[in-house]
C-alpha cells in the first residue's frame, strides 16, 4: 500500500482558504459600495423642472445599492462554501490517515 502524500492535499486546502479570504475581502468592498450608494440619493426640492430627473436618479441609486447588498451576501456565501470544502478535505484527510495508521498497526507487514 502506498502512503498518501499529504502535501498535495495541503496545497489544495491552503489554496481554498486563501481564495475564501479573497472572496470575504471582496464581499466587504461590495458591502461598502452598497452603503455609499444608499447615501447618494438627492432630496427632491420644489423645483418641478428637476423632480423627474431626481426621482429616476434616486431609483437607480436604490437599485444599485440593493444589488450591491445582495452581491455582498452571495460573495460571502461563496467564501463560506470554499471554507466548507477545505474543511471537508481536512476531515477526510484525517479520517484516511487514521484508518491507514490503524491498518499499519494491525498489519505490521504493510509499509
Amino acid at each position: 500500500m502506498i502512503e498518501p502524500k499529504p502535501n498535495v492535499i495541503e496545497v489544495a486546502k491552503d489554496a481554498l482558504y486563501r481564495e475564501a479570504s479573497l472572496w470575504d475581502a471582496q464581499a466587504g468592498r461590495i458591502s461598502d459600495c452598497a452603503f455609499e450608494a444608499n447615501h447618494l440619493t438627492i432630496e427632491v426640492y420644489d423645483v418641478p423642472l428637476f423632480n423627474g430627473f431626481f426621482a429616476e436618479y434616486n431609483e437607480v441609486t436604490r437599485v444599485f445599492a440593493r444589488l450591491c447588498s445582495q452581491g455582498a451576501v452571495i460573495t460571502g456565501n461563496i467564501a463560506q462554501t470554499l471554507r466548507t470544502v477545505a474543511d471537508t478535505y481536512e476531515e477526510a484527510d484525517r479520517t484516511s490517515q487514521g484508518r491507514y495508521d490503524q491498518l499499519r498497526h494491525d498489519q505490521p507487514w504493510i509499509r
